[in-house]
């Protein structure tokens, strides 16, 4: 009996571990040796001259259309004050234009931070960036530890976007190309 209760109380917790998307989480194969939250490597870009917007290690990951994915990773920046230096992110097209667009903007402090953004899209891939400096003439910033999951389905993410009274944007036009 009490194996039962048990494997009732797992079995839930075993079915929601989620595969990360992004295949290399403490960045041993694409990242470099320097001081890494754990382990010896960490994602690391940088730039030195003035830029618009520099990308760092980009790429596209399959999704389900419609649901919600969390990224969450340690991340850390130092950077003037002229710039941004973003971590975790994210966006795709809809229409016209880029949208389903987020991130988060690190502080320029040298520390490490704990990050996470929850994101999601109409189509079944999904551009994602560790790290972005935006507008900066000097910028340096590392991540590491960074996991890309699962957290709703398309079915549990629609019905609790139609239960808000006034939808944001993105949600509206994420009703909108499900519903067309």
């Amino acid at each position: 009996m009490k194996k039962g209760v048990l494997l009732a109380l797992l079995l839930p917790m075993l079915c929601m571990a989620q595969e990360n998307l992004w295949p290399d989480r403490e960045f041993d194969a694409t990242g470099v040796k320097t001081e890494a939250h754990s382990g010896e490597k960490a994602g690391m870009f940088g730039v030195t001259a003035q830029t618009r917007w520099a990308p760092y290690n980009g790429r596209k990951l399959k999704i389900e259309p419609y649901a919600v994915y969390r990224a969450t990773a340690w991340a850390k920046c130092e950077a003037g004050s002229d710039g941004k230096v973003f971590a975790l992110y994210t966006y795709g097209w809809y229409s016209f234009g880029w949208n389903f667009m987020f991130s988060t903007t690190l502080q320029p402090d040298g520390e490490w931070h704990k990050v996470s953004v929850d994101f999601y899209g109409p189509d079944e891939t999904y551009d994602f960036i560790p790290l972005v400096v935006e507008g900066s003439r000097k910028a340096k910033a590392w991540i590491d530890e960074l996991e890309i999951v699962k957290v709703k389905s398309a079915e549990e993410h629609i019905a609790e976007l139609l239960k808000i009274a006034k939808p944001t944007d993105h949600a509206a036009r994420l009703l909108a190309r499900y519903y067309l």
